[in-house]
């Protein structure tokens, strides 16, 4: 999806750039959707991953407190051996 609104981005300014005989438009048309795609999708990254820790950190809480499990079996579902 944000490979389709940057391709979009830059065919719009593009199409703007060709209207107006400018070859600056068509630079800008080209950063703006650079940085309409990049920046969004780098902190939705960001936030994906810090998810991923939370919940890996929550079941390792759960493992290491559990009074059911042995030491083989934790790093066994820690690890995932």
């Amino acid at each position: 999806m944000g490979v389709v609104l940057g391709l979009i981005v830059i065919a719009a300014g593009y199409y703007i750039g060709t209207q107006m005989a400018g070859g600056l438009i068509d630079s800008v048309g080209g950063t703006v959707g650079v940085v309409v795609n990049a920046i969004p999708l780098y902190l939705l990254g960001i936030l994906i991953s810090s998810q991923g820790q939370v919940l890996k950190g929550s079941l390792d809480v759960a493992v290491h407190t559990s009074p059911f499990l042995g030491m083989k079996q934790e790093a066994r579902v820690v690890w995932l051996d």
